[in-house]
């Protein structure tokens, strides 16, 4: 941005101003300029997503919440979902949801209209696996969680992507948070398997039987 400012004023510059000094104090302006233009636009773009995560934590402080990024593979694998029903077909890439591990399931929300609102909700049970891959959007291209939901004869790919929040903005969380994120989901989907198989186990049972 900076450079640009340069760029655009530097002949008029040249052609007005005398004095290396006068030169160098307008360099530094527009270097500043720059700077705080960014630094405004960065706040602006990480607002919504920081907030909610904010609204969402401070609503759930005994359930792990994290902030995701919002990548094209992410909105195709919600819209594939079967049954899962999206809140609005207004859900853009680019932008920033809310992961909510809920117990037995787990909730994706956005920032719509200022609040929070739930986009979906899904069981443990419903996760057959989870991988490591990347997601990309424009740019940018980040590492995520991938996953595999069972959605009747399919499995769709939910990729999760978790941030970290800063003052300013949201960044991808480094590689101890990265591993600790990915301990605790494969945790969740290794109980809710076990629970299922124990489910299926006393279900055959009959009344009066022993199982050995």
């Amino acid at each position: 941005m900076a450079a640009v400012l340069l760029v655009t004023s530097g002949p008029t510059f040249y052609g007005v101003l005398n004095g290396g000094a006068t030169f160098a104090a307008t360099i530094v302006y527009s270097l500043v300029f720059g700077i705080a233009l960014a630094v405004a636009f960065s706040w602006m773009f990480y607002r919504p997503g920081r907030k909610l995560y904010r609204a969402m934590s401070q609503a759930n402080p005994d359930m792990p919440v994290v902030p995701v990024y919002s990548s094209d593979e992410l909105i195709s694998g919600l819209k594939e979902l079967n049954g899962s029903r999206l809140v609005s077909s207004d859900l853009p890439t680019g932008a920033y949801l809310v992961f909510v591990d809920a117990g037995r399931q787990f909730e994706l929300w956005r920032s719509r209209r200022g609040g929070p609102e739930r986009v979906v909700r899904l069981p443990w049970a419903a996760v057959e696996s989870i991988e490591i891959d990347t997601i990309s959007h424009l740019v940018i291209t980040d590492r995520a969680l991938v996953l595999n939901v069972k959605s009747g004869e399919r499995t769709v790919r939910i990729p999760i992507s978790p941030q970290e929040r800063h003052a300013v903005r949201l960044s991808p969380v480094k590689d101890n948070a990265f591993n600790e994120f990915l301990t605790d989901l494969r945790s969740r989907v290794t109980q809710s398997q076990l629970a299922a198989n124990v489910h299926r186990t006393e279900s055959t049972v009959t009344p009066g039987s022993d199982v050995k």
